[in-house]
């Protein structure tokens, strides 16, 4: 990729003997045995990874085993290449990345790979020198990766990230994730190393503080119940609500946890008041987006206002809010309506596109999907705009909610909104398409509703 400057940052920030990863090793006769990776034997697996990754601009990095997605990312940074980063495995979007892109190759860990398109396959680096004194430089305007948003909204949209992004954005992160911590932590993270979310919790978060991530992506609350089981403590736990939701849920005890990072949606404050008696730490939400990173925070426990990070400008284009930094290439207008309390603290009101207008009266979509979430026995569900078909203004809902009648699910919803906005065409389902990072693309709600009605 093309670099304009000889400004160079390390690829990472960390002591040699430092750990940066624990990977599980399956054992037949005994359970999972877990074993940590010192920086040193890291940067030995980026280098012979990036000699022997193929000559091309970009890598598709579906990697999905946690360290082999680390070290591919950083030998493709090394090799001076660009990863692509889907926001799933699907072999139409490997297809449409590689006619994208041209110069693309895939690279994996054992995936089925779409026909036609070049890839590169890679499980295990036997055979490496550990003799690494020092990480490698890369050029802060070196083009490292593009994240692409999660299409709830709409189409999937690109979004640049040079490595004075990627990196400076992380500096300023540890300060507002860990306070700036050094403590050694063991990190967990249930969200996919390519949503943007997870790339900074879990990738650029152990290559700039002292945080050893284990490999795994857990699923279901034993599977990150055993996983948490095997790291020392101080534990963090990056998740989504939906995770969240299924390990309250559970009916399993959790190890402590000292650090729960919740992204990509809303928390309710109840909830999270009972995670942080259930897991005996602090819940912190984040608040960002795929063409910045991360914006602001807040612990749900004690307010209901975000606090912005220090780095970070805002100002108004029109009825949209813009945010700006040094270490961002440009300025970005915000998909979310924000309602300032002085210059660093805001609530978030829904996104732009969330909000709605019925019978002249204004509502939120995301405030709206937050009651129903709390409604008990509702497992899941959303409450959305169907396309039209000549009853303008009626909401639809897509409920998992399998013990509860219409009126009982909807219940909550009504006693806390104007009737306009009480979903009239409610469809029952076993379950929601939800991606890895717990969203619901659009085009997923829609096929739900026309399979049900």
């Amino acid at each position: 990729m093309p670099v304009t400057t000889s400004e160079t940052q390390s690829l990472l920030d960390r002591g040699l003997d430092d750990c940066i990863a624990s990977i599980t090793i399956r054992v037949e006769t005994k359970n999972d045995l877990p074993r940590t990776i010192p920086v040193s034997e890291f940067l030995a697996h980026v280098n012979a990874l990036a000699d022997a990754l193929p000559q091309r601009s970009y890598a598709i990095n579906l990697c999905a085993n946690r360290y082999r997605f680390l070290v591919a990312f950083a030998a493709v940074i090394v090799r001076g290449q660009c990863n692509l980063l889907p926001s799933n495995r699907n072999q139409a979007t490997q297809r449409n990345f590689a006619s994208r892109y041209p110069g693309s190759y895939i690279i994996h860990d054992g995936f089925e790979t779409a026909s036609g398109v070049e890839a590169f396959e890679f499980s295990r680096l036997s055979n490496v020198s550990a003799s690494i004194t020092s990480p490698p430089a890369i050029p802060l305007d070196q083009v490292c990766a593009i994240s692409f948003t999660s299409g709830s909204t709409g189409e999937s949209k690109a979004n640049i990230k040079t490595w004075r992004m990627l990196y400076h954005g992380m500096q300023i992160n540890s300060r507002y994730y860990l306070d700036d911590s050094r403590t050694a932590q063991s990190l967990l993270a249930t969200v996919p190393a390519q949503h943007m979310y997870g790339l900074e919790s879990s990738i650029m978060m152990p290559l700039c503080t002292n945080v050893c991530v284990a490999d795994g992506q857990p699923l279901f609350p034993e599977d990150v119940r055993s996983a948490l089981a095997r790291m020392p403590a101080p534990r963090i736990l990056a998740t989504t609500p939906v995770h969240i939701r299924a390990l309250e849920n559970s009916n399993l005890e959790f190890p402590e946890v000292e650090l729960i990072l919740s992204a990509t949606a809303v928390l309710e404050q109840a909830m999270a008041k009972r995670i942080e008696t259930r897991f005996g730490g602090k819940l912190r939400e984040i608040y960002g987006c795929s063409e910045v990173g991360a914006i602001a925070r807040r612990q749900t426990t004690q307010s209901d206002l975000w606090e912005a990070f220090d780095v970070f400008y805002f100002s108004r284009s029109e009825s949209r809010v813009v945010v700006g930094a040094s270490h961002l290439q440009d300025e970005v207008i915000l998909q979310d309506v924000l309602e300032f309390s002085g210059d660093r603290r805001f609530r978030l009101l829904g996104r732009s596109e969330d909000m709605i207008n019925i019978a002249g009266k204004r509502g939120s979509l995301s405030e709206l999907n937050r009651l129903l979430l709390e409604t008990p026995g509702v497992d899941d569900g959303i409450i959305f705009e169907p396309p039209a078909d000549g009853t303008t203004g009626r909401l639809a809902a897509l409920l998992v909610a399998p013990e509860l009648s219409k009126r009982e699910a909807m219940a909550h919803v009504r006693a806390n909104v104007d009737p306009v906005f009480v979903p009239r065409r409610v469809v029952f389902v076993e379950s929601l398409s939800r991606s890895e990072s717990g969203k619901l693309p659009r085009e997923q709600v829609l096929a739900h509703f026309k399979a049900g009605t």
